[in-house]
C-alpha cells in the first residue's frame, strides 16, 4: 500500500488544462503531473524564503539565527549558503549559531 494521503481539490478549468498539457508533454499521468508541479512549487517557495532570509541578513535586519529560521534551514546550513553567496557572518555569530543548533539537536534526541 503506498504511503500518503488522498487529497481532493477543485481546479479551475484553465489550470486543469495546463496540468493536462504538461502531463502530455512529460508523458506522465495527470496525478503524477500534479505531484511534480506541487513539488516544483514547494521548491520555488523554499528558494523564496531563503532569498528573503539572505536579504534580511545581508541588510543587518536579522541575526544569523533568525535568518536561518526564516529560511527553514539549520543554522550551519544557512551559514554555508550565505558564505556561498559571499555574505560573511562574524566568527562570534557563526559560533553562537552553531552552539544554538547543537543545543536544539540535543533537545530533540
Amino acid at each position: 500500500m503506498p504511503n500518503g494521503v488522498v487529497v481532493k481539490s477543485r481546479f479551475p478549468t484553465p489550470l486543469l488544462k495546463a496540468v493536462d498539457s504538461a502531463a502530455e508533454k512529460f508523458g506522465i499521468s495527470r496525478a503524477q503531473t500534479i505531484k511534480f508541479l506541487t513539488l516544483l512549487g514547494i521548491r520555488l517557495y523554499n528558494i523564496g524564503l531563503t532569498e528573503r532570509a539572505l536579504k534580511l541578513y545581508e541588510d543587518g535586519k536579522v541575526p544569523v539565527s533568525k535568518a536561518a529560521e526564516i529560511a527553514g534551514l539549520p543554522i550551519d546550513s544557512f551559514i554555508y549558503v550565505a558564505s556561498g553567496r559571499g555574505l560573511k557572518s562574524t566568527v562570534r555569530e557563526s559560533i553562537k549559531g552553531l552552539i544554538e543548533a547543537l543545543k536544539t539537536e540535543r533537545k530533540s534526541t
